[in-house]
């Protein structure tokens, strides 16, 4: 039992090694930010701003909406993503595979789980993005796209370091996927 403790704990470590981006970046978003970096990004890449002028909307009436969706967003995504790490590496105690030629059987467990978690953060970026609950009707194609891309990449590297760090690599008899992987520790 003190061993998936550590486990826990040291996937955590390695999920908020990058981690703290995401939860910076939502506090940021609940501040509502004023005029800066993150502000005109936002403005300049994300928003149509021809389709804010035929409403007569400027970018200031929906910037509230904006930002509270990509906070809320990113606490659900990085919600998701601690919750598959961290049970990765407590499920990791309990594949015991102690025979030669059995490290297969690991990897296709964790990459199961991987794809399932991949879609999973999939849906949850295109259920945000395309949800009528806040004011994403000026995000743009390109916005869209490209904050599906940034948090699938993102929150699975955030997930990869914290299940690489995480992995039972200490219990005895597990083949461990962090010596499969590259960028084992």
């Amino acid at each position: 039992m003190i061993n998936i403790l550590r486990s826990a704990i040291y996937s955590l470590v390695g999920l908020f090694s990058i981690g703290w981006i995401s939860v910076v970046l939502t506090i940021t978003m609940f501040a509502k930010p004023g005029d800066g970096l993150l502000t005109n990004f936002v403005a300049d890449t994300l928003i149509m701003s021809e389709q804010l002028e035929s409403f007569n909307r400027s970018f200031s009436d929906v910037s509230d909406g904006i930002f509270n969706l990509i906070a809320t967003m990113n606490v659900v995504l990085l919600s998701t993503t601690t919750l598959f790490c961290v049970g990765w590496s407590i499920v990791s105690h309990y594949l015991n595979i102690d025979a030669p030629g059995k490290a297969k059987i690991y990897f296709i467990h964790w990459l199961v789980s991987t794809l399932v978690f991949l879609g999973i953060i999939l849906s949850i970026s295109i259920f945000f993005l395309t949800n009528t609950s806040f004011d994403n009707a000026f995000i743009s194609g390109f916005g869209v796209t490209f904050l599906t891309a940034t948090s699938l990449i993102f929150y699975f590297l955030a997930y990869y370091l914290g299940v690489l760090v995480g992995t039972a690599r200490f219990a005895r008899s597990s083949v461990l996927l962090a010596n499969k992987l590259p960028g084992g520790f």
